[in-house]
């Protein structure tokens, strides 16, 4: 059961939430987060006119008409060679829905972002049944007090400053997060082909959920699984790759470039260089890579867990382990990226929302004692504080990016206990 606590900890970041939100309208009215770019969905606007250029037969990265410039004046220069578009090409069939029903990006923009706001409380749901799926409530009136989770869930996902700028743009990042959490989801229920169906989209349009979905894909081996998993690889490779086969070297370069060759130092760069060069610039590098490798090794500490957990048919310990599993994997890729915008927050914010709720079901599963217990949720407000405040004006101070550090300590922690629960022979108290 979700303890009043943590009830509390949600309603006050419920709180911050809105009132970072909200700020813009104070005296003097006017956005006060990020420059505009008007009218809306700039970014969803790049992937719009390449997916009509792709419609039409042309390779959507190079080619250049007076219809499919960008509005904003936005390129890339990479090799010297000029990009137009810098996504891989799965975005083309995933936005090809739209570009049927229209041509006109107002009405295209207006479209996607409906579509965003319907995934956001459809992962504000998703992150609702994980937490029953943890906390497995018992009692009928304490499951009615879990639902009121679920409005709460949905205004952290939906308010927040990340998915402010995400709307704005028009980003895909939603889209993603939804594939990747639903893919999860389905998993826990024993499902197989979905879920590699599902990440396989995923991992082709961005590629944060690489590493789960490869350790999603090795848990499944057991007990036959591996047949419905290989469909469903394969099923995903032609439906989401060989359409645009043609495209895949352009795409890759032009993704990997723009994710690992530009940097900024504004806040809204949340990646592990980003805070390690708010320190000092000389540590920007080591910082970034030294917390690469720590969140690698959490989470395949974690994977690990999860996997003892399956093998013992202990289900809650599985649900626990594979999405603090989870939370790692996408941490670490997200943090990773030396271009790592907030709105792609979206992957990771289920996790966060997940530890907040039931963190004492994982400290539990850890062996820490109470008082430990109660430190720990300490650090986890600070955690989540700082990713939901996002900035510290005037500094630029990138606060999402020291919360998603503490995030990977924190697990850290976890795996740490737990191993040391292993050593002394113990069974971990539910």
């Amino acid at each position: 059961m979700v303890s009043r606590a943590r009830l509390l900890l949600l309603f006050a970041l419920v709180g911050l939430a809105l009132w970072t939100d909200l700020v813009r309208y104070q005296d003097p009215i006017g956005e006060k987060h990020f420059a505009l770019l008007e009218p809306g969905a700039a970014d969803f606007s790049v992937i719009f006119d390449g997916t009509r250029v792709f419609m039409d037969g042309h390779n959507p990265y190079y080619f250049r008409d007076a219809n499919s410039l960008d509005r904003w004046g936005r390129a890339d220069v990479i090799g010297g060679r000029w990009f137009r578009v810098s996504y891989q090409p799965s975005h083309f069939l995933v936005y090809l829905p739209i570009a049927l029903l229209t041509t006109d990006n107002r009405e295209a923009g207006r479209i996607i972002f409906a579509v965003s706001m319907a995934l956001y409380l459809l992962i504000a749901v998703m992150v609702w049944r994980l937490t029953l799926r943890v906390t497995s409530p018992p009692d009928p009136a304490q499951r009615l007090l879990v639902l009121l989770l679920l409005p709460i869930f949905a205004v952290l996902l939906g308010t927040n400053i990340g998915t402010a700028l995400s709307l704005a743009r028009g980003q895909s990042d939603v889209i993603n997060a939804a594939l990747t959490w639903g893919a999860l989801l389905l998993f826990l229920r024993g499902r197989r082909f979905w879920p590699m169906f599902m990440l396989i989209a995923a991992v082709s349009m961005k590629g944060y959920p690489v590493v789960l979905g490869i350790g999603l894909f090795l848990l499944g081996l057991r007990r036959g699984g591996w047949r419905a998993e290989l469909a469903g690889v394969l099923a995903g490779l032609v439906f989401w790759l060989a359409p645009v086969l043609p495209y895949l070297h352009d795409g890759f370069i032009a993704a990997l470039s723009h994710a690992d060759g530009f940097f900024t130092g504004a806040w809204t760069n949340h990646s592990f260089r980003n805070l390690f060069f708010h320190v000092s610039p000389g540590l920007a590098d080591p910082g970034r890579w030294t917390m690469g490798l720590l969140g690698l090794a959490v989470s395949a500490g974690c994977w690990r867990q999860t996997h003892l957990a399956m093998r013992c048919e202990d289900s809650r310990a599985t649900a626990v382990w594979l999405l603090v599993f989870a939370t790692s994997a996408l941490m670490t890729m997200v943090g990773m990226s030396t271009l790592s915008y907030i709105y792609n927050q979206i992957l990771v914010l289920p996790g966060v929302l997940l530890l907040l709720c039931t963190g004492d079901v994982l400290w539990r599963e850890c062996g820490f004692h109470a008082r430990a217990r109660r430190w720990l949720f300490g650090v986890e407000c600070a955690m989540g504080v700082l990713i939901l405040k996002y900035f510290l004006a005037p500094f630029g101070v990138p606060l999402a990016a020291l919360g998603n550090l503490i995030l990977v300590l924190l697990l850290a922690a976890a795996l740490t206990g737990r191993f040391l629960v292993s050593l002394r022979g113990e069974r971990p108290a539910h």
